[in-house]
């Protein structure tokens, strides 16, 4: 006599929404996005890498309006009680499920622990070169040369919208084109060059962008690669889909700063994200789902510090805070509409789906059978795709669903 096949969970799992959100970062956007959380009336574990809030020199802040804002909202947030800070943090362990995460970490004053119903991530940007030989500095960087009459090479690149980068596109555009043009004000002689794959002039920048082409300013559109000559230094190789192969022999390099997550692999398992090859964390539109990641309850915020529109940082910021916020709302979270279940007798204890889950859903239960945990498991099919014992299968998405659906299919219609 045959074993029955094991059935689904028939009812969904609800989890109560810690009403707290974790936000980790020191940096512009992380203030921002605390305050506006706090704003909607929740509080927040502001955990910090190191001992400032924010150092305003890294930021280039052309309008005093903004640097004025950036600065109100700094003393805020110092001063906030429903925002609480932990300086120099290290994260120990990450644990628990969306709506009710908890945070273990070490900091300048001891040993501490949160509890959360959702994490942000709001670590700034930071200056990434490419390996060349000529100098590379970023855009907060080349705005400092211009303002203090620093001397302007003959040749400037700026790199723009490459995959090494989480900087939004139109804010990375117009910040490259107006430094640009400040370049070609100071040295009308210099050749300036924008390697770009979408130009991103919104708006009234538009004008500006077109100020740029009648100044000489170059731009290669398109997808493009890059990579060192091997002529010699600082020669840049661009492959323009129009124009064709380019040799550059830039004097100086100019590249947005890049939220690379790949730099900290062990905070991107912990928060159960994993990467592209470029260290990005996959995530769904921007614009319809600002700060979403593909984990429920993880958010990240893409680290706008290097944008020159300090308008657009804090627009971004609020619109991840409010992704937040609405999660923050629910009371409950409901888990299990398409979540993963295990066949005991069939299981082997190979420990497969442990290793292969992205979310660390599976574990080896009290009885030393695989089980899922259903506030984790994000119906990705995985483990079910991988299991050696076929052991593990997907509610709504059953062999025997399928095979049923196959057949149904095959037949075509009956009528």
């Amino acid at each position: 006599m045959s074993t029955p096949s094991p059935q689904p969970p028939n009812s969904l799992l609800k989890t109560k929404v810690v009403k707290k959100a974790i936000v980790l970062g020191s940096g512009l956007s992380a203030s921002v996005i605390s305050l506006e959380i706090v704003n909607q009336g929740y509080d927040v574990d502001l955990l910090m890498p190191g001992n400032e809030l924010i150092n305003l020199d890294s930021y280039s802040f052309p309008d005093e309006h903004g640097r004025r804002s950036a600065v109100e909202k700094m003393k805020i947030i110092g001063s906030s009680p429903r925002i609480r800070l932990h300086r120099d943090c290290t994260i120990t362990s990450i644990d628990g499920s969306p709506g009710d995460f908890e945070i273990t970490f070490n900091e300048a004053d001891g040993n501490g622990s949160v509890r959360g119903g959702a994490i942000v991530l709001a670590l700034d940007p930071s200056p990434s070169g490419i390996g060349l030989g000529a100098s590379v500095v970023t855009n907060s960087g080349i705005r400092g040369i211009i303002e203090n009459d620093a001397a302007i090479p003959k040749v400037v690149v700026f790199i723009e919208g490459s995959s090494t980068t989480m900087s939004c596109p139109a804010q990375g555009t117009t910040a490259s084109i107006e430094n640009a043009l400040s370049i070609k004000k100071k040295r009308p002689d210099a050749q300036v060059y924008i390697l770009v794959r979408d130009v991103g002039a919104p708006g009234f920048f538009e004008r500006t962008y077109q100020i740029a082409q009648e100044k000489g300013i170059v731009f290669f559109r398109g997808d493009f690669s890059y990579r060192q000559s091997l002529g010699g230094s600082g020669s840049l190789i661009a492959m323009d889909p129009v124009v064709g192969e380019v040799n550059i022999h830039a004097d100086l390099i100019v590249r947005d700063e890049g939220f690379d997550l790949g730099s900290n692999p062990i905070l991107a398992r912990k928060l159960g994200l994993y990467l592209s090859q470029e260290g990005q964390p996959p995530r769904f539109n921007t614009r319809l789902h600002p700060g979403e990641t593909i984990r429920e309850g993880i958010f990240v915020s893409r680290g706008l510090g290097a944008s020159i529109l300090a308008s657009e940082n804090f627009s971004e910021a609020c619109a991840v805070a409010s992704t937040t916020s609405e999660l923050l709302s629910k009371e409950f979270l409901e888990h299990g509409a398409e979540v993963a279940f295990v066949d005991k007798e069939k299981c082997s204890a190979c420990l497969a789906c442990v290793r292969i889950c992205p979310y660390d859903a599976p574990l080896i239960g009290d009885k030393g059978k695989a089980e899922i945990q259903v506030a984790k498991c994000q119906a990705c099919g995985m483990c079910v795709s991988l299991c050696p014992s076929k052991a593990i299968d997907q509610r709504n998405w059953t062999d025997a669903q399928l095979s049923a659906q196959i057949v149904i299919a095959s037949k075509g219609d009956s009528r």
